[in-house]
C-alpha cells in the first residue's frame, strides 16, 4: 500500500469514527428518508437508526429496528420485513446491513438481537 493510500485510509476511518460517534445533525438525506420510511412502517418501534456506512455515498447502509412486533418471529421473518419495507430503495444501493431486536422481558430490559447482511450489485 502507498504512502498516499495509507493516509487516505486512516483520513477515511477517522471520519467516519467522527461520523459515527457525531450528532445526529449530519444525518444524510439518504439516512433520513430510509428512517422515515421505517417509521412509518414500525409505528410501535422503541429505536430505528440508520447510518450510511459508505462514506455518505449512498451505498451501502446498516439499519438497525428494535420493535415488539419482531417478538414471536424468526429472524428470516424479521429481516424480510424490513427488506420488504425497503426493497425499492435497496435496489439502488450496494449492500444493507440489517440487524433487528426486541426487548425480551418488560423486567429486564434484554434484547434479542439478530443481523444480517445483505449485498446487491457485488463486483470484484
Amino acid at each position: 500500500m502507498s504512502t498516499m493510500s495509507r493516509i487516505l485510509t486512516g483520513f477515511i476511518s477517522r471520519f467516519q469514527a467522527f461520523r459515527f460517534l457525531s450528532h445526529e445533525a449530519l444525518e444524510t438525506n439518504g439516512e433520513k428518508s430510509l428512517a422515515s420510511i421505517l417509521q412509518q412502517k414500525f409505528p410501535e418501534a422503541s429505536n430505528i437508526q440508520v447510518k450510511d456506512i459508505s462514506g455518505g455515498c449512498g451505498a451501502m447502509y446498516e439499519v438497525y429496528v428494535q420493535s415488539s412486533i419482531f417478538r414471536n418471529l424468526p429472524r428470516v421473518q424479521q429481516h424480510r420485513l424490513v427488506n420488504e419495507t425497503l426493497k425499492a430503495e435497496i435496489q439502488d444501493m450496494h449492500g444493507i446491513r440489517i440487524a433487528t431486536a426486541y426487548v425480551l422481558s418488560k423486567s429486564s430490559n434484554l434484547l434479542y438481537f439478530s443481523l444480517r447482511f445483505t449485498f446487491n450489485k457485488l463486483t470484484l
